[in-house]
């Protein structure tokens, strides 16, 4: 799990030290991923944050890191309240055969393939909704 990982040192690996363009935290509540983004992120890069910390302020934030890599900070909001229960209806509903929209289940080490797979670029394959699966 990500929590048990040193996720800036992994992406570090993978990057051969260069580090992300795009993070996006959709975590709730918890600030460490923001730091680790931080870290993980290479200059002039981009964090989304959309994960809701329940109006904490966050102790210890890297101002200086920010600024130093150059680094895009946005937040966003997927939807309000009012969309977001009538999705819940819908789905608790069971009208609609919703499943059908779930494409692909792919694990971890192929989430590169997930990704270009939804934006369209692999020849051949459509992707509507995948779900990343942990290493077993």
């Amino acid at each position: 799990m990500a929590q048990d990982s040193d996720v800036p040192a992994i992406v570090a690996q993978l990057t051969n030290g260069s580090g992300v363009d795009l993070v996006c935290d959709t975590t709730p509540y918890v600030f460490e991923p923001i730091l680790d983004a931080i870290k993980a992120v290479r200059s002039n890069g981009r964090i989304v944050l959309s994960g809701l910390k329940d109006s904490r302020l966050m102790d210890g934030f890297p101002i200086d890191v920010l600024m130093m890599k150059q680094i895009t900070m946005v937040g966003v909001l997927a939807s309000a309240h009012w969309a977001t229960q009538q999705a819940i209806r819908v789905i608790e509903s069971g009208r609609l055969p919703l499943g059908l929209m779930h494409t692909h289940s792919l694990p971890i080490d192929q989430v590169e393939h997930a990704i270009k797979a939804l934006a369209g670029e692999i020849p051949g394959e459509r992707a509507l909704h995948v779900s990343i699966l942990g290493q077993g």
